[in-house]
């Protein structure tokens, strides 16, 4: 907020001054947020040629304050949950968005269309015609009707290929490709290893016997990745493979060894390099390109479940059997996950923790670009963990985050709600002080970025990502529905 006031008091004295703070503000977060920020804010007054004694009585007298939390509650009265985000003549876009989609939005909109997220409940948008022709693919799963197709391109010898493999295509074939919604075709990008070469030869001649053969093959594979990438014999191992399989073993080495395959792993190969493909996996979804080299790249862009861990949180309640397990990605510095702390936690304590619905994790996420203290924050909850007083400074650090945000004292203030809250204060200082729990809080930031997480409160229920402070009604609709498909 003191940020904000003083970007309007710049623009008080001149509407062009506004934008010079705005910028100054955030390119330079570091300076004023870890720091005085007042005294930060009249340097910066001084350097785009403010009258500084203005500018300096409308900063400390927190001219715009009423105004900029009346703009916080309307923004949230519109359903703002997030930052950034826009209205298009009223139409919500939201996210930090790319140039190009600023323009096609303000196009749409002159255009009288409807923006796709200004209308939550909009069927999705016709599939269009794919450019990869199915020529040389390896394998398909799938109905030909389906009205999607995915292309993926493979390499057996890559590690985040196995992980794609052997975690998110079982999950894809669940939720997508049995019901008919998608089509999945297989092509190689083995490389150079010889050891990757034959690999994708072996899947293909494994089909060659019978369809579901090569899945079994392709999946044994990745599951044996490390193993036969290691051996100075790669060929026998797919060879006992093809024995586990009770596949033909005569007919599956001859297979091995004739070549058949080679114009086929070549023209996949010059298929890829036409499109640019950087690395793999790679996928192709109805003509749109997408790297699979970040981890649950697909997984995140079909928004399917994903296995998160719950034993890497920073506190849990609740029974770890209930069955629905909701993990919170959390950001004390953040308005919105204090919104959920004060509007809705508290109701689904009440209603689905207490009752055994719902197991409940508590991960960290600052947001350290913009939120320099939420990391130590972070640290403080954890050190008040040791304790077996977590959600006790938990709510405290929540409920004081108005003193703390943008104070560079801010760790002293935790360790007076320590001592406010009963704790060994010098254990506590100590644990604080060290940093030595900074490290889990940052492992929890990287491990939430990994499943798709870019701001906060973020939650996966029962491994579906829901971004955004809901209210309390949403969850409960939610969690009902769910319930009652598990019953």
């Amino acid at each position: 907020m003191v940020s904000a006031n003083a970007a309007r008091c710049a623009g008080e004295q001149a509407a062009p001054a506004y934008w010079d703070m705005h910028d100054i503000l955030f390119n330079r977060p570091r300076e004023w947020s870890n720091n005085n920020a007042t005294r930060e804010f009249i340097r910066y007054a001084e350097e785009i040629g403010l009258d500084v004694d203005d500018f300096t009585t409308c900063v400390e007298e927190e001219r715009y304050f009423e105004q900029i939390q009346s703009n916080f509650e309307y923004g949230m009265s519109k359903g703002v949950s997030s930052t950034p985000y826009f209205f298009v003549n009223e139409q919500p876009l939201v996210g930090a968005q790319p140039t190009n989609v600023f323009n096609e939005a303000i196009a749409t909109v002159l255009a009288g269309g409807k923006l796709a997220n200004a209308v939550p409940d909009a069927p999705p948008p016709q599939p269009t015609p794919i450019t990869i022709a199915d020529e040389g693919a390896a394998a398909v799963l799938g109905s030909n009707d389906a009205p999607y197709t995915i292309v993926e391109f493979t390499n057996y010898g890559c590690e985040r290929c196995a992980e794609q493999a052997i975690n998110t295509l079982p999950t894809v074939q669940d939720y997508l490709i049995s019901p008919g919604q998608i089509r999945y075709v297989i092509k190689d990008l083995p490389g150079e290893s010889p050891e990757s070469q034959i690999a994708a030869v072996a899947a293909r001649c494994a089909g060659e016997q019978d369809a579901d053969a090569y899945w079994q093959m392709h999946k044994s594979l990745f599951r044996t990745q490390a193993d036969w990438l290691e051996s100075n014999d790669a060929e026998s191992m797919f060879m006992d493979l093809a024995d586990e399989l009770a596949l033909d073993a005569v007919a599956f080495a001859d297979c091995v060894g004739s070549g058949q395959f080679d114009a086929e792993l070549q023209a996949n190969v010059m298929e890829a390099n036409e499109l640019d493909i950087p690395g793999y996996p790679h996928f192709v979804i109805e003509g749109q390109s997408l790297s699979g080299v970040k981890p649950n790249a697909l997984a995140i862009v079909l928004k399917l479940p994903m296995d998160v861990p719950r034993d890497t949180g920073a506190f849990a309640m609740g029974d770890p059997d209930a069955p629905i397990t909701i993990i919170e990605y959390t950001d004390y510095q953040c308005p919105f996950c204090t919104r959920h702390f004060v509007e809705t936690l508290p109701l689904l304590k009440e209603n689905f923790i207490d009752t055994g619905k719902v197991y409940y994790v508590v991960k960290d996420f600052p947001l350290t670009n913009i939120h320099p203290q939420a990391t130590k924050a972070g640290e403080a909850a954890r050190c008040a963990g040791e304790q077996d007083a977590y959600m006790p400074m938990h709510d405290a650090i929540f409920a004081g985050q108005a003193a703390w945000s943008g104070n560079p004292d801010a760790a002293n203030l935790f360790i007076g709600y320590a001592a406010d809250l009963g704790l060994d204060k010098e254990a506590f200082s100590e644990c604080l002080n060290s940093g030595r729990l900074e490290t889990a809080v940052l492992d929890n930031m990287n491990e939430g970025a990994s499943f798709g997480v870019t701001g906060t409160p973020a939650f996966f229920i029962n491994g579906i990502l829901v971004s955004g402070a809901l209210p309390y009604d949403s969850f409960e609709q939610g969690l009902n529905n769910m319930l009652a498909e598990l019953e």
